[in-house]
Formats: structure tokens, C-alpha cells, sequence
């Protein structure tokens, strides 16, 4: 099976300005607010890290979303159309979406 992708040129623009804008952000964070004084320094890299967390999932999503893979369609029920058939090994089955 080959899967086919199509491009979202202006979700790449908008997902290129949001990594610049996160960029920018860190640098600010790190270079301006990460000092939150004296014993608490652990606490500032925690939220940092938690934020760097963020931003992966986000990019992560965003790049599913650009991407927008095209997969395969499957063959439906005769019966009852709407159902794709689907095959787990060598059990095909009907699914039923609820």
C-alpha cells in the first residue's frame, strides 16, 4: 500500500511562525525570567521543561495536521453502506462505528 500525501502550504507558513514565535519565547524565558530567585531555581527549569513538553506535542499534532496523510479506502458492506470492511491477520470483519 502506498500512502499518498497532500501539502498545506499555509498551514506550513502558520506552523513556521508559531516555531519562531515558541523560539523567541524560550529565549526570552531562559535569558530574562528563569531566575526566580534564591532556592526556587529548580522550580523555573520545571515549568521551562513542562513548556518544552508543550511545544513538542503541539509540533507533533501540527505536523499530522500539515501532512494529511490519504490512506487507502476500504471496501464497504453491501448491506449496510458506511461499514468498511476491515482485516485483522486473516479475519476480515465489518466495522461498525458507534
Amino acid at each position: 500500500m502506498v500512502l499518498q500525501t497532500e501539502i498545506h502550504w499555509y498551514g506550513w507558513i502558520a506552523m513556521t511562525f508559531y516555531v519562531c514565535a515558541f523560539i523567541f519565547y524560550m529565549y526570552v524565558r531562559i535569558a530574562h525570567s528563569l531566575d526566580l530567585g534564591r532556592g526556587y531555581i529548580w522550580y523555573g527549569i520545571y515549568l521551562l521543561c513542562v513548556e518544552v513538553l508543550g511545544f513538542t506535542t503541539t509540533i507533533i499534532y501540527g505536523l499530522n495536521l500539515l501532512w494529511n496523510p490519504v490512506i487507502e479506502q476500504f471496501p464497504e458492506d453491501p448491506e449496510s453502506p458506511g461499514r468498511p470492511k476491515v482485516s485483522i491477520g486473516n479475519l476480515y470483519l465489518y466495522l461498525s462505528v458507534i
